[in-house]
């Protein structure tokens, strides 16, 4: 799992093993979930090192935008393996 932001105001969620090759040396990340945080442009983003499902972004407003990734959907259903017990329900 890989979180990027951007001046498109989004935060996007990537597999990064997604697209592996035939012969496993090179992968092709695809976009799992995308979320606009709502502090306009988006200049950086940390993953919590305690609660690693967790990200807070910052941008163009000055403040943070926290985004618990658990409660979305598609990313649940996505990485249900590497997550939680609590989060796979």
């Amino acid at each position: 799992m890989l979180a990027t932001v951007g001046t498109d105001k989004l935060c996007k969620v990537w597999d990064i093993t997604a697209g592996a090759s035939a012969d496993g040396l090179s992968f092709m990340p695809a976009i799992v979930s995308q979320r606009d945080m709502k502090q306009g442009d988006l200049f950086s983003v940390q993953m919590y090192a305690d609660i690693p499902w967790v990200l807070a972004a910052g941008g163009q407003k000055g403040e943070l935008a926290i985004w618990d990734t658990e409660e979305d959907e598609r990313i649940r259903k996505h990485f249900k393996d590497s997550m939680p017990d609590k989060a796979r329900q």
